[in-house]
């Protein structure tokens, strides 16, 4: 097999492709084409489902709604329309054209098509209290923002258009933007015999056509009731610092202490959309679950400290209270569906929940609070995975000798065992370097477990090749790991080809001048490419513009990851103005965003069978 594979180098032509074979390569094609497609109509149906869960937690937000709007209109909603257009209007259509800063919800508040406003048109007396008291203060602000049209199901048939109103969309529109198509590859092949192929060709070989997409998979339900201008106004506070986003040019939350940090969770007003998603990746890093579960209670059940005889101020307190426990709600409902990993190990946590949501949620919002129970008993958790198709063929060796085996069955088989380990990487396992710690197997076990995978592949490739003792059995064996890389790279594990470049790295490899000299100038030519795309030059700008320019599934080389934690650790204080309650909450963001980037890749499973003659 490698001297076939050696002629294949000597002689790299190859005769041209007939037409049979054209229309064949070309049929496959639409077919995959074809599955892409259902892929998205099927995403597209999941959004719909995850807008219509939305409608339990609107529900206690209308009803406060109706009866504000009661209160409010008095007279004026049984007032006939006027023609004057100086009066105020009780259409809905023209009392909404009066405003121009109307609040929006970030993938959540549905716009109506039929007149672009942010109110369902049967809402005409909300629609009137609220215009006639806009500009009087953010409590009707508070009020217009919930009192969208979540209870309607939307059909399969005008998804894109309502959602993309909506900014529900945005989340997958983002995905097609952002990822343009993979520049052509030199280590990419166009030969499609052995079910191999190139990886400029969305998607790869292996990839689940019903995975999730790489960016923004799933729906955050935050809220963002702040207008640009007011949000240039922001000032620090006595617990909390601000600053400005360099790449939104928003104002966001720079640290704080754990109290006003965890306010900010269930905030009345305005609120970061990522903020929750990065303080529960990172909160580990400051505080407990128990801790922060406890601040959560003492959130919802938030103290009326105004005077007993003003009805104004308890009105005021009751509107602000029940949008603060549908926010806790909202967090607690995100802290269960990403990051249930929490809850796995500590009972105690569960235990505690479990009675919050018995004795108070389900009291005050059955509905939501039933569907709180039904995550924390992990009923909602089991995705199947669709495939579609069947997995390209194992290549079977007809003999246990190393050199026997295919090289691209034996990156199929090391990309298997790898990602089996990548998935498993948790996002508190990423916090405070725990992987550099004494208790390292108790704080990043499975970081651990990718430290000494790569350290064993690596010697492995050395030792295969050093202890070979005819000359040419080694060039053989050199050439093999070569194609082995390279098999990796076209299949989308970074992590594989760094080790086993890695390995043929080591010094005690490097210094066979002799083999070296018996590998093919062809086959260098592939090594010296792998060298430079895996190569740290300017902070691995070419591995990370070949990582960002694929479709998952996919293994990023970790190792560039854990680099990017320790330069934030180590160049970044935990705390700021030298006070050990401010948490520099700056910090946590910057370690949200590679942790993000570590698990949109964990979502996507690769589709190859297991072959136990090469694992063994």
């Amino acid at each position: 097999m490698m001297e076939g594979q050696e002629k294949t180098a000597d002689n790299p032509t190859s005769p041209s492709p007939t037409d049979a074979d054209m229309v064949k390569h070309l049929l496959s094609k639409v077919i995959e084409l074809e599955d892409i497609i259902e892929m998205y109509k099927a995403k597209l149906e999941s959004f719909e489902l995850q807008v219509s869960d939305l409608t339990t937690e609107n529900h206690t937000l209308r009803e406060l709604v109706e009866s504000a709007s009661v209160k409010a209109s008095g007279s004026k909603v049984t007032s006939s329309p006027t023609t004057n257009n100086s009066a105020p209007s009780t259409t809905t259509t023209s009392s909404l054209s009066t405003s121009t800063s109307s609040p929006t919800l970030i993938a959540s508040s549905p716009v109506n098509t039929t007149n672009n406003s942010v109110l369902p048109s049967t809402a005409t007396t909300t629609t009137t209290a609220t215009t006639t008291t806009m500009n009087g203060g953010s409590k009707e602000e508070d009020i217009v923002l919930f009192n969208s049209p979540m209870a309607s199901r939307r059909s399969v048939s005008e998804p894109k258009a309502v959602l993309r109103n909506s900014g529900i969309f945005r989340p997958l529109s983002k995905f097609f933007v952002s990822l343009p198509a993979p520049p052509p590859n030199p280590l990419s092949s166009d030969k499609r015999e052995d079910g191999r192929r190139a990886n400029t060709q969305p998607p790869q070989v292996g990839a689940s056509p019903m995975a999730e997409p790489p960016l923004h998979r799933s729906i955050s339900v935050s809220y963002n009731l702040s207008s640009a201008s007011d949000e240039s106004q922001v000032d620090d506070e006595e617990d909390l610092r601000f600053l400005r986003n360099e790449e939104t040019g928003k104002i966001v939350i720079k640290g704080g202490t754990l109290e006003k940090l965890v306010e900010r969770l269930a905030y009345d007003k305005a609120t970061e959309p990522e903020y929750i998603s990065d303080f529960l990746l990172t909160y580990r890093s400051f505080t407990t679950g128990l801790d922060l579960l406890d601040m959560l209670i003492r959130r919802y059940n938030l103290p009326y400290d105004g005077p007993s005889d003003n009805s104004e101020a308890i009105e005021k307190y009751d509107t602000t209270k029940k949008i603060i426990r549908l926010r806790v709600c909202n967090t607690i409902k995100i802290w269960l569906d990403r990051h249930f990993h929490d809850f796995e190990k500590d009972p105690e946590l569960v235990s505690r929940l479990s009675g919050f949501i018995e004795k108070q949620i389900i009291l005050d919002m059955e509905a939501l609070g039933q569907k709180l129970m039904k995550l924390l008993k992990n009923e909602q958790r089991v995705t199947p995975v669709v495939w579609a198709g069947e997995p390209p063929p194992t290549i079977v060796p007809k003999q246990l000798n190393f050199d026997q085996f295919d090289t691209m069955e034996v990156a199929r088989q090391l990309t298997l065992l790898e990602y089996d380990l990548y998935k498993q990487i948790e996002p508190k396992e990423c916090l405070n370097q725990g992987w550099n710690k004494l208790d390292k197997q108790e704080r990043s076990p499975h970081i651990v477990a990718m430290i000494k995978r790569f350290n064993h592949v690596s010697s492995w490739v050395a030792t295969e090749i050093t202890s070979t003792e005819k000359l040419a059995d080694r060039a053989n064996l050199v050439k093999q790991f070569i194609l082995i890389a390279k098999a990796c790279r076209d299949i989308g594990n970074f992590n594989g080809v760094m080790e086993i470049v890695s390995g043929l790295q080591n010094s005690a490899v490097y210094r066979l001048k002799k083999t070296w000299e018996r590998v093919a100038k062809s086959f260098l030519n592939e090594y010296n490419e792998l060298l430079t795309l895996m190569s740290n030059r300017q902070n691995f700008r070419d591995y990370r513009t070949a990582l960002h320019s694929i479709h998952p599934p996919c293994i990023p080389y970790v190792g560039v990851y854990l680099t990017d934690l320790t330069f934030i650790e180590d160049g970044m204080k935990d705390t700021l103005n030298n006070r050990d309650n401010l948490i520099n909450f700056d910090k946590r963001r910057k370690i949200s965003r590679v942790i993000h980037e570590i698990q949109q890749y964990q979502h996507t499973p690769y589709y190859f069978n297991s072959e136990s003659t090469i694992r063994d």
